[in-house]
């Protein structure tokens, strides 16, 4: 599937972006591809795409953004739900509704708030080989993640070219 551009040669199909360095975001990011296919492009946070879309790096590294053209941008739980109401499947759009209708929208962006002030300590930080992966980040496994955590496991299996 192509994606629509406008007439300045942007892409206008709707954009998430995620911090790559976050292990929960990378794997939230994953489900969401896999449940929204090409309806969404998915980015981390690199300094184009928040020029594109008008946003700092620090908030980025905070929150997830959804970027739609000619529409509010959204933030947090609520860039999770419009992600997920792009589905293409009636479910999924279902659960998105749901997630911005109070009190369910109150209760995702306190379940969200949690989640995303303790995220290292869930998961740690991810890493990956290779550009264009999911995530970015390519160092040794003591820079890498914090230990004892799930994104630990993986990253002592990956060497550091000599």
């Amino acid at each position: 599937m192509r994606h629509q551009t406008d007439t300045n040669g942007h892409v206008s199909s709707p954009l998430f972006v995620f911090d790559a360095d976050c292990a929960i975001c990378s794997k939230t990011t994953r489900w969401l591809k896999q449940r929204t296919g090409y309806a969404v492009l998915y980015s981390n946070a690199d300094p184009a795409t928040l020029r594109y879309v008008g946003e700092t790096p620090e908030l980025a590294q905070q929150v997830a953004i959804f970027f739609e053209p000619g529409e509010k941008t959204r933030y947090g739980s609520d860039a999770i739900a419009r992600a997920l109401g792009k589905s293409y499947k009636r479910r999924w759009r279902f659960a998105s509704c749901a997630m911005q209708i109070p009190p369910l929208a109150w209760l995702s962006r306190a379940v969200y708030r949690s989640v995303a002030a303790n995220r290292y300590r869930i998961l740690g930080e991810s890493c990956s080989i290779g550009k264009g992966s999911a995530v970015s980040r390519y160092e040794a496994e003591s820079d890498c993640v914090q230990p004892y955590s799930a994104a630990h496991r993986l990253c002592k299996t990956i060497r550091r070219p000599d």
